[in-house]
């Protein structure tokens, strides 16, 4: 009994050796792991550290480049230089608008000195500087609609009185007397209406006389006499005193008359028509003195005597303009 429980006893050692050395191999075999894993995290470690993390190395790059792209606009922006043409310190990047401006349209220029005039009467209102006069100037400055500005320096020409008033119909030629007190006016009306040049009121009644529109009127260089023309193929010379016909019908044009007019001397008539016919006129008689000249291919629109009553020049419906001797035919 006793072998048989020192052999007994031997076994169970044995065992416990055995499951003691399988515990110790299975720690080893922990610890191995253990090593790996951490050998591996510290590997990952230290290449997430070298190489960083994909999402924060996109960031700070967009942020350099973002910080960059702002450093070079404001040294841009704060480089300027010299305009070859006005020698004006300009920005680099508003060189080329600027350089388009000074040389196509040199008017900014213009525009520039009024805001600045504009900027140094801003004190003078704010003490209470009369602006009347100013408003008054600017109410009679034309402006065109579409956005031109009137230029700077030039003489403005403005309506002086209302307009004149009786004409029904179209007004198709207008003349001053010689000693500008008067006007005369021919319309598609048939009539020649004169009018008082101070006072724009009519000076008695219409003249009247053409059966069709009056094309043309000019007064006499002594004012005793005026000359009409019109649709109706003749002419006629008033008195311009009583408004009666003196002289005419003249009736040797085969077309309208669109233009009359009388020399320095007054002792001459030339006239223009439809068809392209110039004749010369005794303005004393209803004698023709020269013509009839072919001024134009198609029409003659306007004529009148040179200063010393020699030459007559005319413009037609060719385009061409054409000077005559008016004393010889």
């Amino acid at each position: 009994m006793a072998v048989s429980s020192a052999g007994a006893g031997t076994g169970e050692d044995e065992m416990q050796q055995d499951n003691d050395e399988d515990s110790d191999e299975e720690r080893r075999t922990r610890e191995e792991e253990e090593e790996e894993e951490e050998g591996r995290e510290g590997a990952d470690a230290g290449r997430r550290k070298g190489e960083g993390d994909p999402g924060e190395l996109a960031w700070r790059r967009w942020a350099d480049e973002d910080r960059n792209r702002l450093l070079g606009a404001k040294a841009k922006a704060s480089a300027t230089t010299s305009c070859t043409k006005c020698r004006q310190q300009i920005p680099v990047d508003e060189l080329t608008e600027h350089m388009r401006i000074e040389l196509l349209d040199p008017r900014w220029k213009l525009q520039r000195d009024a805001l600045e005039a504009c900027k140094a009467q801003t004190p003078e209102l704010q003490r209470g500087a009369n602006v009347v006069s100013p408003l008054k100037t600017l109410a009679r400055t034309p402006v065109d609609v579409f956005g031109a500005a009137p230029t700077l320096g030039r003489s403005m020409v403005r309506v002086v009185r209302e307009p004149l008033r009786g004409h029904p119909n179209w007004v198709r030629t207008v003349a001053f007397s010689p000693d500008g007190k008067h006007i005369a006016s021919g319309s598609s009306d048939v009539t020649i209406r004169p009018w008082d040049a101070e006072t724009g009121k009519p000076v008695g009644e219409p003249l009247l006389g053409h059966d069709h529109w009056v094309r043309s009127v000019a007064y006499s260089p002594d004012d005793t006499r005026m000359v009409s023309g019109f649709q109706g193929k003749n002419i006629r010379v008033w008195d311009a005193q009583t408004r009666q016909t003196v002289l005419g019908p003249l009736r040797e044009h085969r077309r309208e008359v669109f233009s009359v007019s009388l020399s320095p001397d007054g002792q001459n008539i030339v006239s223009g028509s439809f068809g392209g016919m110039i004749r010369i006129w005794d303005a004393h008689s209803e004698q023709t003195v020269a013509g009839s000249f072919v001024g134009s291919s198609n029409s003659v629109w306007s004529v009148v005597f040179s200063p010393d009553g020699k030459r007559v020049v005319s413009g037609g419906e060719d385009g061409l303009v054409k000077v005559w001797d008016a004393e010889n035919d």
